[in-house]
């Protein structure tokens, strides 16, 4: 699940969307399956330390509001799966693991507390994103590569030893070249793909893939219609195996007329 920056005001249907997605897509799976939350689900405008306080973007937001906004997300998604395992009959239950990779938006959170830890430690937390939550995510902490089908997971990968995020014409590529591993990423809201083959002792080689995956939020007004406009909107499903993969790209659209 790309980036998806839930915030308040939105109107949320694509939670319920994802949610309806999900059962579909793993119905009858029996081999081992997982969702990751590949992080940015809560957009966290409150803590946006670009725009000013007091400023006239900045004015009405509010914590308490940003974190209510993700947590209605979650419990959208989550109602769709709940209801598909009700019991019926001929009917496969669902068997899926639940990542959430925190991304630099949930970070936020953690930089706010340190810049002013007297005022907010206590008051505000990362607890905060599942407190009450029915999803049972396994939480991990922000770019801290997370290995699932021995494909590493994060929300970003970073260029070099300055710690920012890969970007550039073709980030998938440069993914591969700094990471020599099969690799997915959020972050950018864009959607390319790498392959490349690793040597093996037999000669066979093996595939190893990079995956930058897209978006799954609203127009953002900050960003400007060019940049919307670059942005991928839709659902990355992928197929793990010896370490690779391949995968299908779900358009929002396709998503929004199959599910609506």
């Amino acid at each position: 699940m790309p980036d998806s920056h839930a915030a308040p005001g939105q109107d949320l249907i694509r939670y319920t969307l994802l949610g309806r997605m999900i059962c579909d897509v793993f119905a009858d799976r029996t081999n081992p399956c997982a969702v990751v939350n590949i992080g940015d689900w809560f957009d966290m405008a409150s803590l946006n330390t670009f725009d000013r306080p007091g400023s006239k973007a900045f004015e009405g937001r509010r914590y308490r509001d940003d974190i209510a906004a993700g947590l209605e997300a979650q419990r959208l998604m989550w109602a769709e799966v709940a209801e598909y395992q009700r019991p019926r009959r001929g009917k496969y239950r669902l068997d899926i693991d639940w990542h959430y990779l925190l991304g630099n938006h949930e970070a936020r959170i953690t930089r706010a507390i340190e810049s002013d830890p007297a005022k907010l430690e206590g008051v505000m937390s990362l607890e905060d994103l599942t407190a009450g939550s029915p999803v049972p995510w396994t939480v991990h902490d922000f770019n801290r590569p997370v290995f699932i089908g021995g494909v590493a997971w994060s929300h970003f990968f970073t260029s070099g030893v300055m710690g920012r995020a890969v970007g550039g014409e073709n980030p998938a590529a440069t993914i591969l070249r700094k990471q020599m591993v099969s690799c997915v990423q959020g972050h950018t809201h864009t959607l390319d793909f790498a392959e490349r083959t690793a040597p093996t002792p037999d000669g066979q080689g093996r595939k190893i893939s990079a995956l930058v995956c897209g978006y799954y939020g609203e127009y953002e007004s900050w960003a400007g219609v060019q940049t919307n406009a670059l942005w991928s909107p839709g659902i990355a499903v992928l197929h793990v195996a010896n370490g690779g993969f391949d995968f299908e790209w779900w358009s929002y659209e396709r998503i929004r007329l199959k599910y609506s």
